[in-house]
């Protein structure tokens, strides 16, 4: 009968080893943070204020004169959407919607020629 407690705290005991050996060497471990890429053009990463929802709207405005192909009814959605929560205060909704926007309109089908 002594057999079994004795088993089971040495199992334990490796166990408790094994993840010991895991943790310090996962700590050991660096982590590497690729860059953002530098791509022209690309969204800027800011802080969610009036003034960025502001150059959101002129940057949607600017691709939507873009002769690239007809605007969705999507990019419309988000653009109004973004437009009227950036004026009713609701500054963290209208920039995920105009940024919405200006993603589509960035990839969007070039006109037909």
């Amino acid at each position: 009968m002594l057999r079994l407690p004795r088993a089971l705290a040495l199992s334990f005991l490796v166990l408790v080893v094994a993840l010991a050996v895991f943790a310090v060497r996962r700590a050991e471990t660096p982590v590497v943070v690729p860059p953002p890429p530098a791509a022209e053009g690309a969204l800027r990463i800011t802080s969610d204020t009036l003034a960025y929802c502001q150059s959101l709207r002129q940057q949607v405005n600017g691709l939507m004169g873009r002769d690239a192909g007809p605007v969705s009814a999507e990019v419309m959605r988000l653009r109004a959407e973004g437009r009227r929560m950036c004026a009713a205060g609701e500054v963290r909704g209208g920039v995920l919607r105009l940024r919405g926007a200006v993603l589509l309109l960035m990839h969007r089908s070039p006109a037909p020629p």
